[in-house]
Parts: C-alpha cells; structure tokens; sequence
C-alpha cells in the first residue's frame, strides 16, 4: 500500500537518498545504502536485507510487477514518485523507477567466520566497483563460500551493486582490515593461500578445482596506482593530515601524487585567488609564497592558473614543499598550460584529488576541492578576488572551520580585489608579507625560523605597488639579508683597471634538464639565438600554441633557463641542471 507521493525534488528524504548514492562516507555513517533497480531491490528484499524505505513510480508498478510486489513485502515504507523524482535518484541514464534505501549488512570478521573447509576468495585493493561487483558474481557462480574483503572500493556503491547482480546479497562477505594477518591466521588453520590462480592448467575461470580449503587472493587491478606511483591515503592512514579529522565532512580516500608525508607539514599554509589575476598580484602570491616556504611552511593551492600557479612557483622557487589539490582525478590534463607545474610539485611535495581516477572537472567538483585547500591550511590567504569570485568560497569554508583568513590589499578603487576588501571588512587578516603570517603562528607552531631572532622582511608589499615580476631563480632555503658593500677606493692614475669579464653564454638545449620537454627545448633555441622575445612572438616564430609555448616557459622559469623581464618579455639564462 503506498504511505505518501513524493513529488518535490528537494524532499528530505529524496535528498537523503542521494546523498546515500554518491557519498561512501556517508553511507558508513548511516550504515545504510541506495539500491536502484526492480530485480536488484527485489533480491535485497528476498535475502533478508532490510528494507527502510521504497520509491516506486507507477510505471515501474505496472511493468515490474512481481519484483515491485516482493520490495513491497518486505519495505517498512513505500512511496510513489514522479518521473522527475526517479531521475533525481537515479546514477544511470536510463532508470527502471525502482528504489529502495537499505540497511548495511553487518559483515563478519576475524577467522571464527571462515570454515577452514570451504573456498573463499580475498579481494585487495580492488579500486574498480565493476570490478569488485564481477567478482562477487563469478564467486556465486562458482560456488565459492564466501568474500573476504581487504582495502577495497566501497561494498555498497551503485555501481558495485549493480556489478554484482544481487550477488552481493547473497554471498557472505567478511571484514578484513588488516588481509595479510588474516591469511597468515588461516594459514596456521591448514588453509592454503593461493596468489593468483591456483590451478595453472585451468584455461578459463570454470575450469578451476579446489581440493580441501583454499583462499584465492586477486588484487592490485583497475586503478593502476602502483603503476603510476600513485598512492592512497585514508583516514586510518598515518599520512591522513590531521586537520581533516576535525571536519564534518572529511574525505573518505586521498589519491596521492609524490610525496605523502607532504600532507603532514606542521604550518600548511593555503593560497588561493583569481585566475586573470593582476601583476600585482601574481608578483604578491610567488614572494609570499616563497617567503613562507623559506619558513618551513608548506603552501597549499589548487593548481588552478593565475594566483595558484604564483603560490606553487613560490614554493618551488624556495626549494619548498607546495601540496596542490585538484579538482579533478590525478592524470587529468587539466589546465594543458599549467602542466609544467603539475609536473614539478610531486618531486617534493604531493598532488591531492578526492576523485577516483578518470573523473573530468566539472562546476561541481571544483567547490569540492575548495574545502580541502581550507581544511587542511592552519590559515587561508587570499591574494586577489572579486566580489563574486569563487575563492570566497574557500575563505567562507576557512571561516567555517575556524582556521584563519587573510587577505592582501590593493588600492580601493581596484575592482579585482573587491572581495579581498570584503574580507578585511569581515574581519580577515590585511597581509602585506609573509612575516604577518609567520607572526601569527609564532607562538602556536615549532618551526626553526621561530626559534632564532627573527629580522624584518626584505621589503613589504604595499597596496597597488606595481612589483616586477619574482626572478624565477630559486633562493636558498634561508635567506640571508643583502649586504650593503662599502665603495672599494678608485685605482691609482698609473695602474688601469681589469676589463670587466665578458657575461656567460647561454647554454644549448643539449645541456638543459632532462625533463624539459622538445617544445621547451626549441623555445630555449629561439630564446638563445634571438636574445629576448615576448610568448606572442615565440608562438608565431615557432608555429606553436599559446598553451604549449607558456607550458614550455614555465618549465624553462623552474630550472633556471629562462626569465621574465619587467616588460613581459623572456630572456635566456643559465639554467640549474
């Protein structure tokens, strides 16, 4: 009998369920999960899954009858929804108008749930859901007694549901955190472990025999991380940062990129602002961001062109740690220009993405990301923005967190930096260096520069100061003040002084660093021969794209071989091998 007709979109639970179908942490919180299709709900319903709520739309009622009359039975609650509704829930492109919200299976766990007679087959680090739903399909076709799961892919995610064709249901999975100490335990139980195939003559899955109990590991498929030199960090992971574990809405898996321990830094530091952003700007970004990582912080940024790419060169300049978190999976080529950059942080810091592998960036995932750079950062600066722009997002979820907010100032007639204003309005930190923020955690983090006298900075950045752009050579981790050399006294009348030594040569593309890539090589060439040239010019002498020639300048800026004058043009120079 239909309790209620749901037709709002936004209905609690309609909103609940979807929350239930795309968030694995969720899902755990709740112990709950969403099942969408007529025999895939019915065959939760008939093996004993309990069943809390039903969506049934009366189409679906009348070309499903049997299966709708079985979820029927065995729901607590049943609601008719509209086909606008049935889209809303639905993770496929084509729906059946069949739902229902289930309750988690409690899985078994140590050994006192496996029968050290029976066959069972141990899944780790399987990434792929269709990968895992294929093999519970093949275990029950095979008879196999049941599913001993390690660090895997959620259970209970649509596409792992819909993958196992019910099988899920019906086989017994058990719980196994920690395999390798199971196995061993089994062992010691006269199983016998199997790595991969246990019968070597066996030309297809069908033919395998088992004699006694036996367990069949498979693992280390799909994702490929391993093979890339990718890694991943959960919550139960030492490289788990820690300010994530104070979030409400914290990350279930990070895809690492480099260096994990990256995630640790004791001062992370996050900087954020406009893509089309001012030379004003991008210069306040990369000294800042240098400054800090000559500190010992570690800069935190999305990647994103403009204000990001100057934080992240900052921290490279400084021989630092920058961690950039994307809004889209890791190996996606996105922004093609700033690829150069993608490509140098993971020698000592880390790229960061939520995002299973193959995810493209989208309006939604970028907002994602926001709160990651926020959550993770002890403080969030803010270097230029607009009233709309979407770095007041992370600053909001910076506030939202408690951590603190910063922003840099700019004349107040200077639209591009309305937002920064507002911020300061609000009650944001004004930042005009990197000694503002350093002053404000001296007393709460244990860094080095805090434990000798410290020395004002070089020189501030004041409001609307048109600041050349930062020298792309990298400083050395400590930063001595200049010193001011006393005039050496003139030569004597009979002694004529040395002619000044003629200036280096530009090294050829020979000697350049491996990494740099053929484009970066024939821009270097075009460089050397010619002397200087603005990127329009190198573009068109080179017949290349804009987003290959800044991709291959960027690459040049980092080891040392090109820099950028004041008028925007690029120069030849010794690069650092």
């Amino acid at each position: 009998m239909i309790e209620e007709r749901i037709t709002s979109l936004v209905n609690p639970s309609v909103k609940n369920a979807v929350r239930l179908r795309d968030s694995a942490a969720f899902r755990r919180e709740q112990g709950k999960f969403l099942c969408e299709g007529a025999r895939l709900c019915a065959d939760a319903a008939e093996s004993g899954i309990r069943i809390l709520q039903a969506y049934i739309t009366p189409q679906a009622a009348v070309k499903y009858t049997d299966e709708v009359s079985v979820l029927r039975r065995g729901a607590q609650s049943v609601a008719e929804i509209t086909g606008a509704v049935a889209a809303k829930l639905s993770d496929t492109k084509t729906d059946q108008g069949v739902f229902a919200v289930c309750e988690t299976p409690r899985p078994a766990d140590k050994t006192d749930g496996v029968d050290p007679a029976g066959v069972y087959i141990a899944a780790e680090r399987l990434q792929n859901p269709a990968n895992l739903g294929a093999l519970c399909r093949t275990a029950e076709a095979l008879g196999i007694r049941g599913l001993i799961v390690g660090e895997c892919c959620d259970l209970f995610s649509p596409k792992t549901l819909r993958a196992s064709m019910g099988a899920m249901f019906r086989l017994p999975i058990l719980d196994a955190p920690d395999l390798p100490s199971l196995l061993s335990e089994l062992s010691k139980k006269g199983m016998t472990v199997l790595g991969a195939v246990p019968d070597a003559s066996a030309e297809k899955i069908t033919d395998l025999r088992f004699s006694g109990g036996a367990v069949c590991v498979v693992g280390n498929e799909g994702s490929g991380l391993s093979d890339r030199g990718w890694s991943l960090v959960t919550p139960d992971s030492a490289y788990y940062p820690r300010l994530f574990r104070q979030m409400e809405n914290k990350p279930a898996v990070l895809y690492v990129q480099g260096n994990p321990e990256a995630l640790l830094s004791v001062l992370p530091i996050g900087m954020v602002g406009a893509r089309n952003a001012s030379d004003y700007g991008l210069a306040a970004a990369r000294e800042i961001a240098r400054d800090l990582a000559c500190a010992g912080a570690a800069i935190i940024s999305g990647c994103a062109l403009g204000v990001d790419t100057a934080a992240h060169l900052g921290a490279l300049d400084a021989r630092g740690v920058t961690v950039g978190f994307l809004g889209t999976a890791l190996g996606v080529d996105y922004p093609v220009a700033n690829r150069a950059v993608r490509e140098a942080i993971p020698r000592d810091g880390a790229l960061v993405s939520e995002f299973q592998p193959g995810v493209q960036g989208s309006r939604t995932t970028f907002p994602i990301r926001n709160r990651l750079i926020a959550g993770i950062s002890l403080g969030v600066a803010v270097v230029e923005a607009t009233e709309k722009s979407g770095s007041l997002i992370t600053a909001t979820c910076a506030a939202d967190y408690g951590r603190d907010v910063f922003a840099v100032p700019a004349e107040i007639s200077n639209r591009s930096f309305t937002g920064s204003h507002l911020l300061i309005r609000d009650g944001a930190k004004p930042l005009f260096s990197a000694e503002d923020i350093l002053e404000e955690y001296a007393s709460r983090v244990d860094l080095p520069v805090f434990s000798a006298p410290r020395k004002p900075p070089e020189k501030k950045i004041p409001a609307g100061e048109d600041l050349p752009p930062v020298p792309a050579a990298r400083p050395k981790p400590v930063r001595e003040p200049e010193k001011r050399l006393k005039p050496e006294p003139r030569p004597k009348p009979e002694k004529r002084p040395e002619p000044p030594p003629e200036p280096e040569k530009p090294t050829g593309p020979a000697q350049l660093p491996g990494y740099v890539s053929d484009a970066g090589k024939a821009v270097y060439r075009y460089l050397a021969g010619k002397g200087s040239a603005p990127a329009d010019e190198i573009c068109e002498a080179l017949n290349l794209s804009a987003s290959a020639v800044f991709s291959a300048l960027t690459m040049l800026e980092l080891c040392g071989a090109v820099r950028k004058t004041e008028q925007g043009a690029f120069l030849p120079a010794q690069p650092e091998l």
